[in-house]
């Protein structure tokens, strides 16, 4: 029987995970402090209103990725030194994102 693991799918290490809790308001970019260097991958779950979510420190509702409220997506980290950023994409309304980091 063929493992989970050996078909690509990522096993990751729960005893390391450091989850952060942002909320984006005021339609202002919210940068999060650099994630660690041994984080293999990140989950950002979005609650409350649609966000855009960059790597690179300053977000904007042009660039970036959207993520709808209520959704969670991964992300593979493959560097390090990267501040994630979030900027809620409706003014007025807030974004309440979730992102933990996770390492293999």
């Amino acid at each position: 029987m063929t493992k989970l693991y050996e078909r690509g799918f990522p096993c990751f290490n729960l005893s390391t995970a450091n989850a952060v809790t942002v909320t984006a308001s005021n339609n202002n970019s919210i940068p999060v402090t650099a994630i660690l260097p041994t984080t293999k991958v990140v989950r950002v779950a979005v609650t409350g209103n649609s966000c855009s979510f960059v790597m690179t420190g300053i977000a904007s509702v042009d660039d970036g990725t959207h993520i709808f409220a209520g959704e969670q997506e991964y992300f593979a980290v493959k560097a390090s030194g990267l501040t994630p950023a979030f900027k809620n994409i409706e003014a007025g309304k807030n974004s309440i994102i979730n992102l933990t980091e996770f390492d293999s």
